[in-house]
């Protein structure tokens, strides 16, 4: 996306709301051409967990309140935009993890759809500074990510039907 080309086209296209799933940092380039209306999903919650694997760390930590996924608006920093929508994500007794990806996509999909709904209705969103920096969590090692599934599936197991 922070390729000059990119860039180019993305600027050519001149979009109204620029929303960001699974995308690396973004650069000046990409944040000039929508400063305040370029959206962030991000799975997690960035005043905990910002970065990449936000959900696996939450889960590794065995903090599954920390499974929520947030709409924040992109600036300059790490997932430190301020928040426009934070969501719990559900979870259902013996779910497993791989249903936990499409419940997040799931989530960010209705908060997508209600912050576009705000941008068509007044312009723009509500959005709140984020309180606190979370910690920056990097990719997780192999290793500890293959024992994520089962530390979700333990916790799962033991949720009310």
């Amino acid at each position: 996306m922070n390729d000059s080309e990119a860039v180019s086209r993305l600027r050519a296209s001149h979009p109204e709301v620029v929303i960001v799933f699974g995308t690396g940092v973004l650069r000046a380039g990409v944040l000039q051409v929508q400063p305040r209306k370029t959206l962030n999903l991000h799975g997690g919650d960035p005043e905990m967990y910002r970065g990449l694997d936000t959900h696996l760390w939450a889960i590794h930590e065995k903090n599954f309140s920390g499974l929520v996924s947030t709409l924040h608006r992109v600036d300059t920093g790490i997932d430190t935009g301020e928040i426009v929508e934070r969501t719990r994500l559900k979870l259902k007794k013996d779910m497993e993890l791989f249903q936990l990806r499409a419940l997040n996509t799931e989530a960010c999909v209705e908060m997508t759809l209600r912050a576009l709904r705000g941008i068509l209705a007044k312009g723009d969103v509500d959005s709140m500074v984020q309180r606190k920096k979370g910690r920056y969590y990097t990719r997780m090692p192999q290793e500890i990510k293959m024992r994520c599934p089962a530390i979700f599936r333990q916790h799962t197991a033991l949720l009310s039907p």
